[in-house]
Formats: structure tokens, C-alpha cells, sequence
């Protein structure tokens, strides 16, 4: 078995990206530009998502706020932003939805997207 290294920008990279309830989404989306990721907890590949471009959101965090809905847990937010399938990206402009990517995303993908609004 293959034992992964993490090192404390593994961890500042994670912390970049916040779990957003629907205070958080409503505050976090209305200012500036917002990237969210609606998954599930549970989804191997949610996890491999937020690996992915947990560095981008540290890189980037000081110009664009970053965070993810929990579709089990917020289905009042997924329903009224008519998510059907996970992972799908939001991507915001002062409270105005941008666009959308459904599945898993490379971080240079999304980056290009980001970097499109800034």
C-alpha cells in the first residue's frame, strides 16, 4: 500500500476552500468572483476534485472567493441552481452566474476560466 505525503501546503492548499452552507453561498457568491463546487462527501472523486485544485484556490484565494456545497446536506441550494450531476463548478461574478462545468475538472481548466473574469 502506497502511503501519500502530505506537507503543511497540503494542508494550506485545503484550507483555501471552505464548505459552504446557504449563508456562506449567498454572502460568498454576491461580491467579486466565486467559484463553487457542489459534490458530495461521500464521492471518491469529490475528493480527488478538491486535490486538484485546492492549490489553485491558495494561489488564488486573495481575488477569488472558493467554496463547496455539500449537495445531501444543501438540497435547497442544488435544487435552485438545478445541479444533476457532481462534481458541477459555478462560476460567479457579483452575484451573477458566469457559467458551469459539470465533472471533474483539471486546475489549468479551471484557471483559464477564472482568469477569463479577473
Amino acid at each position: 500500500m502506497r502511503r501519500e505525503r502530505h506537507d503543511s501546503s497540503d494542508a494550506a492548499a485545503l484550507g483555501a476552500v471552505s464548505e459552504w452552507d446557504r449563508e456562506a453561498f449567498e454572502a460568498g457568491t454576491q461580491m467579486g468572483v466565486a467559484l463553487v463546487e457542489f459534490h458530495v462527501w461521500w464521492a471518491v472523486q469529490s475528493a480527488a476534485q478538491l486535490a486538484e485544485y485546492a492549490p489553485l484556490a491558495a494561489r488564488m484565494c486573495d481575488r477569488v472567493g472558493f467554496g463547496r456545497v455539500d449537495v445531501q446536506r444543501h438540497a435547497d441550494l442544488a435544487a435552485g441552481n438545478r445541479i444533476l450531476s457532481v462534481p458541477t463548478f459555478i462560476l460567479f461574478k457579483n452575484g451573477e452566474e458566469f457559467g458551469r462545468l459539470v465533472g471533474l475538472q483539471p486546475a489549468d481548466v479551471l484557471e483559464r476560466w477564472i482568469t477569463a473574469l479577473l
